[in-house]
């Protein structure tokens, strides 16, 4: 048929002879036109011009205009597809194709059904789609399909559910036995890809899903779309309250999404084990987190991509009643070997970033179980206990042989203010003062809880691996260590608390620096294997020798700064007392001779380069250079500064006679104030001291001629002024 012209800018047809169409619409009888379109009338009003000047029966209502990709012609871009000159085709609208649908869904025919759901799968993320889609009960007949289905049937109404949840809407009456059948579809390794990348993003987003992270307009009821999920038959709704409960002192989200979570998630995956397993699965890990870890292998890349996105979900919103159980069992399945071979498999970017972030979740646990205090009631506290004391095997006191009120394993253990503890049914009583039974393993008391109360969990977890992974040289290094005197022992279990607080810092550092660099730590441990230690530690010794820091940088000077800066900070020293003199005189002990003073809690802020030498000075008080010859115009000295007061104005106006002396007083007002210093010299000063710091801790230098401390303290303040501080150069 041959096409015609229409107009749908309300004119007559013979008042524009010169009729330039903007656009070609086809309807579903093959019939084709031209049409100029004004882009000004909203798309209902175009549908109904087209349907007058196409002669179509039917109420305009019941179409819609589509572009070829099958996107929905709407007010927001209708200008964009007459300005593109696209092929627009005039369909059914939203609502005759749900009619449709859910009518093919609930006739349970397949092949009905399949086109049913490949149609749905593209029309539901549209808002006006999805909108009937839910009014009119569409969302419990997908589940019902998605229930009783298998294959590819199956494949298409996950991937249409999918798609739904992508909105903000619609979706908040998921009721917890269609979740459980998303866990059962996950947990069966035989299902088809298809089939399980949908169901893995699915319930990738119930997890996050969680009320902990709902706004304030979710819990309002407020919704945009202003949709309803209307329509839920009983059997789904009777089941559908909110699990989790809503925050306090709000009204519970009427159309949000926000009704799920992790720990409804959680509790529903463990709920499966007890169905096949019963109450007590023992060292059972939890089905289909198994599943999902194995998929991390998976030949499809897209499969494994999903897989580490839900573990990542999982990770990130554990709760603090769950999360030590979720990475037990995520420990238990070598989750870190599973995401370190993916990441040697596959260099895509979007997988970079999930392992950073994997990574990131790791680190944000270990400072969670870092910051757990041991509790000494616990099974798997003492369980550990029990492994270090079996790898060490120390004989018990006579006195703590086993008695039927104690069992064989780790000795009784002390719990600090808690008394006697209760393992098992079988008493432990507290040690006496005078026992030594923890202590031999390196600790310092017997009081475990303070042994362990600035690693936490991880310490003992730590200390545990450090036990088992080689039994014999546990014992080995702990046994000689007791064979030595107290003085020359090292303690085992301190070492290893230390080195844990330790590299959790490090790790911590790295951890930010792999989020710029986008390496995973993996290929960093890598490199550090890789390298020569033998080679590494002789050049750090030729830099040592070269440097010479610890010879050509005494510590003298720290020592004086920490003490001028402790004298800053007594409270008892509040006052800056000084004389005015154009000449520099002996100063007596006392005060008598520095009748000027300045209130040290008086100072708002220091500044620099603010007043230039008097041109009175006497020639000994400072550097001859310096000195401003006679008749020549005043200049700002580099070395001096103010004083300015909280009041107003300036308290003090300085010039420091060196450089060295201009550095502490100005770094040490700003320590006072406290504030960072701010000249080069202090901060070269700092810089060097902490080289030195490093290096030792690198060289693991032994200090067997030379006494190190770990610490060292400022002396104490002097009683009297009568004392002057030595210069090094």
């Amino acid at each position: 048929m041959k096409p015609t012209a229409i107009n749908t800018s309300g004119a007559a047809l013979h008042s524009k002879p010169t009729l330039v169409p903007t656009n070609s619409v086809s309807t579903k009888d093959g019939f084709s036109v031209r049409a100029r379109i004004d882009p000004t009338l909203p798309v209902s009003d175009v549908i109904r011009q087209l349907c007058t000047n196409l002669k179509v029966a039917d109420h305009p209502a019941l179409y819609a205009l589509r572009d070829e990709n099958d996107v929905l012609i709407t007010d927001a871009n209708l200008r964009r597809a007459i300005k593109d000159k696209a092929n627009l085709k005039l369909v059914n609208a939203p609502v005759v194709e749900v009619v449709d649908i859910i009518e093919k869904l609930s006739g349970r025919e397949d092949k009905s059904m399949k086109l049913a759901l490949f149609s749905l799968q593209k029309y539901i993320q549209e808002d006006s789609f999805a909108s009937e889609f839910l009014k009119r009960g569409g969302l419990v007949e997908l589940l019902n399909v998605i229930t009783i289905t298998h294959g590819n049937t199956l494949a298409y109404a996950l991937k249409a559910l999918q798609n739904l949840m992508s909105l903000d809407y619609g979706w908040s009456n998921i009721p917890p036995p269609f979740i459980s059948r998303l866990i059962d579809i996950l947990s069966n390794p035989l299902n088809l890809v298809n089939v399980c990348r949908p169901a893995t993003s699915i319930l990738k987003r119930l997890v996050e899903a969680d009320p902990r992270f709902a706004t304030e307009a979710d819990y309002l009821g407020v919704n945009q779309s202003g949709q309803s999920g209307a329509g839920l038959s009983s059997r789904i709704s009777s089941s559908s309250k909110n699990p989790t409960g809503t925050k306090p002192g709000m009204k519970p989200p009427s159309e949000g999404v926000w009704n799920y979570g992790f720990d409804l998630v959680f509790d529903l995956m463990k709920a499966q084990d007890e169905d096949e397993f019963g109450p007590n699965r023992g060292d059972r890990s939890i089905k289909v987190l198994e599943t999902v870890v194995k998929r991390l292998s998976s030949g499809d890349s897209m499969m494994a991509m999903d897989s580490m996105l839900l573990i990542n979900s999982l990770l990130k919103n554990a709760t603090e009643s769950r999360w030590e159980e979720l990475d037990d069992e995520l420990e238990r399945l070598n989750i870190r070997k599973a995401v370190i071979r993916l990441s040697s498999l596959t260099t895509s970017e979007e997988l970079n970033s999930s392992t950073l972030e994997f990574q990131a979740n790791l680190m944000s646990f270990a400072y969670r179980r870092k910051n757990t205090p041991i509790d000494l009631h616990s099974a798997s506290v003492r369980n550990a206990l029990d492994t270090i004391w079996a790898a060490a095997k120390l004989p018990l006191p006579e006195s703590r042989t086993p008695t039927r009120k104690t069992r064989r394993g780790s000795p009784r253990i002390r719990a600090g203010s808690q008394g006697a503890e209760v393992y098992d049914g079988t008493s432990y009583d507290e040690p006496s003062s005078e026992e030594q039974i923890w202590v031999k393993l390196g600790f310092d008391s017997e009081n475990l809880r303070t042994e362990f109360a600035r690693v936490g969990l991880l310490g003992l977890d730590c200390l545990r691996v450090l036990a088992t992974a080689s039994r014999d040289y546990f014992r080995e290094i702990v046994v000689e260590q007791l064979s030595r005197p107290p003085e020359r022992r090292c303690p085992v279990a301190r070492a290893s608390n230390e080195v844990v607080e330790l590299l959790s810092e490090h790790y911590r550092l790295i951890n930010y620096a792999l989020r710029d660099e986008t390496r995973p730590w993996h290929e960093v441990e890598h490199d550090f294997l890789e390298s020569e230690y033998r080679e590494v530690r002789q050049r750090q010794m030729r830099e040592l020798e070269q440097q010479d820091d610890l010879l050509n940088k005494p510590p003298s000077r720290k020592y004086v700064l920490e003490t001028e800066y402790k004298a800053l900070e007594d409270k008892s020293m509040r006052y800056l007392h000084f004389v005015d003199s154009v000449v520099k005189i002996p100063i007596r002990p006392g005060l008598d001779d520095l009748p000027e003073r300045v209130d040290a809690s008086l100072i708002l802020e220091v500044i620099t380069n603010t007043c230039a030498i008097p041109p009175n000075i006497h020639p000994g008080s400072m550097s001859p250079a310096d000195i401003p010859s006679p008749g020549a115009p005043l200049v700002a000295s580099a070395l001096s500064f103010s004083l300015l007061s909280t009041r107003g104005g300036s308290l003090a106006d300085l010039v420091a006679e060196n450089s060295t002396v201009f550095s502490d007083w100005i770094d040490g007002f700003n320590m006072l104030r406290g504030d960072h210093f701010t000249t080069k010299e202090t901060a070269e000063f700092v810089q060097s001291l902490t080289e030195i710091g490093l290096k030792i801790k690198l060289l693991d230098l032994s200090g067997e001629k030379v006494d190190i401390p770990d610490v060292i303290y400022p002396p104490p303040l002097p009683s009297t002024t009568d004392f002057f501080f030595a210069e090094y150069d």
